[in-house]
């Protein structure tokens, strides 16, 4: 309230006025933090995902498509060659049982101490292809598919599911599930079966 030429004046606003656009300015504020909080965890969320199941999906057939063919011409020594050549392709556990196994099984001779079927592929019978087929997330990791392709035609059922997680740019298999197990439960079996084995001498 003021006098202004001999009239009472009276203000109307002021603290309260300020009051309200600083409560505005913090819900504007507030907002605005808010979408860029949550696009930045959905961007994180994506790097560590890898950002999209096509990448994943072209990855897993890339290295089967190389694989495969590796493993119809040079046999077991197919094993050793992508642990040798493409061992950034999978996760430092699964590389180094894989690993463990292989050389356990050419330490010996007339006995199997080691995986008596391809790991990647399922099977001691193998076909000429194999595809992808559904990809599932699962506690952030990719769990894709393994269909083999007979006379040009997919079969119905899955031969196994590859699980894959993205670090640091890079894809990586971190274990292969099977129909009642998995790769990495039994490459610790087997190597806990050497372990115990009285007449086993590769520790």
């Amino acid at each position: 309230m003021g006098i202004m030429n001999g009239k009472v004046c009276i203000v109307t606003g002021g603290a309260g006025s300020i009051g309200l656009a600083a409560a505005i300015k913090k819900i504007v504020l507030f907002i605005i933090t808010f979408v860029l909080s949550t696009s930045l965890i959905v961007s994180l969320q994506r790097d560590v995902l890898g950002g999209s199941e096509d990448s994943c999906r072209s990855f897993v057939q890339s290295f089967y498509d190389w694989y495969v063919p590796n493993r119809l011409t040079k046999h077991g020594a197919a094993l050793d060659i992508v642990l040798n050549d493409r061992s950034q392709y999978f996760s430092s556990e699964l590389h180094r049982l894989l690993r463990e196994d292989i050389d356990a099984q050419k330490k010996v001779t007339g006995v199997i101490v080691g995986l008596d079927f391809d790991p990647f592929l399922a099977s001691q019978d193998f076909s000429d292809r194999y595809t992808t087929g559904k990809i599932v997330v699962k506690a952030g990791s990719y769990w894709v598919e393994i269909y083999r392709v007979s006379d040009g035609k997919k079969e119905s059922t899955p031969a196994l599911k590859a699980e894959l997680v993205f670090n640091n740019g890079q894809w990586n298999f971190i274990n292969f599930h099977y129909s009642k197990t998995d790769l990495l439960s039994l490459l610790k079996l087997l190597r806990k079966n050497r372990q115990e084995s009285p007449d086993f001498s590769i520790r």
